[in-house]
C-alpha cells in the first residue's frame, strides 16, 4: 500500500491509500490544521501522523493497517508555526519543528522534552531516519540547504553542514539504503534531487517538492 494524507478544504485532515492498481478513496480524520500533515511508517506498517494544531500545538496519532485510528495526542508541550516533520527510528517517533523562535527543535513524544538544534529558519524542516541516525534538513536564511545529524536518542553529532545549492522554499528528505535523498525547488524553479551531487529532475515547479 502507498498511503496518501492531506489538508483539504476548511483545513481538515483526510487519508486514503492507492494499492493493487486502485484507489481506496478518500476517508476523513478528526480534527483539523492549517498546514500539512506528516507521516512516518514503522516496521509493523502502522502509519504515524503529525500535525500542526489549529492552536499551533503539535499533535500526533497512528493510523493501524486495519485502517483504525487512534486518535490525536497533544505534545505535551511546544508549538509551531509551520507544519511539522515526522520520522520514525529505534522504536521511537520522532518529531522536528520551527518554533516561534524560528530555531529547529526535536523531540520524541514517548521520551518527553524538546532538543533545540540550533539554527535560524523561516520554512518548516525536515526529518529523516537511518537506523539510530536522525538526520534534519532546513533551508537556512541565506536559502542555502543545511543538514544536522542527531542520534535517537537526541545527542548531536557535530555541527550543521551546508550542501551545495540553493532553494527558495522548504526541503524534503529521507534516506535510500543508508544514502540521505533530498528534494528541493531550485531557484529557477527546477526540481532538484541530492544523492551525493545534485540532479535536475524533468519539469518545475513552484512549490516544494516531497520525497519518501
Amino acid at each position: 500500500r502507498v498511503y496518501v494524507v492531506v489538508r483539504g478544504g476548511g483545513d481538515t485532515i483526510w487519508w486514503g491509500y492507492y494499492s493493487g492498481g486502485s484507489f481506496s478513496g478518500w476517508r476523513l480524520l478528526p480534527g483539523a490544521t492549517p498546514d500539512r500533515p506528516a507521516t512516518a511508517v514503522d516496521e509493523n506498517c502502522n502509519l504515524y501522523i503529525a500535525v500542526r494544531g489549529m492552536d499551533n500545538a503539535i499533535y500526533w496519532g497512528v493510523l493501524r493497517p486495519d485502517g483504525t485510528f487512534t486518535g490525536w495526542q497533544r505534545v505535551p508541550t511546544g508549538s509551531t508555526p509551520s507544519a511539522p516533520a515526522a520520522a520514525y527510528a529505534n522504536g521511537k517517533l520522532y518529531i522536528a519543528v520551527r518554533g516561534f523562535d524560528n530555531a529547529v527543535w526535536i523531540t520524541s513524544p514517548s521520551a518527553g522534552g524538546w532538543v533545540g538544534v540550533g539554527g535560524v529558519v523561516y520554512d518548516p524542516v525536515a526529518l529523516a531516519a537511518n537506523g539510530t541516525v536522525l538526520t534534519v534538513v532546513a533551508r537556512g536564511t541565506d536559502s542555502g540547504i543545511y543538514t544536522r545529524d542527531y542520534t535517537t536518542a537526541l545527542a548531536p553529532v557535530g555541527g550543521w553542514q551546508r550542501l551545495p545549492g540553493a532553494t527558495p522554499t522548504a526541503p524534503s528528505a529521507t534516506y535510500l539504503a543508508g544514502r540521505l535523498i533530498i528534494a528541493v525547488r531550485g531557484m529557477d524553479d527546477g526540481i532538484y534531487l541530492w544523492d551525493g551531487q545534485w540532479t535536475r529532475l524533468p519539469g518545475a515547479t513552484k512549490n516544494p517538492p516531497a520525497v519518501t
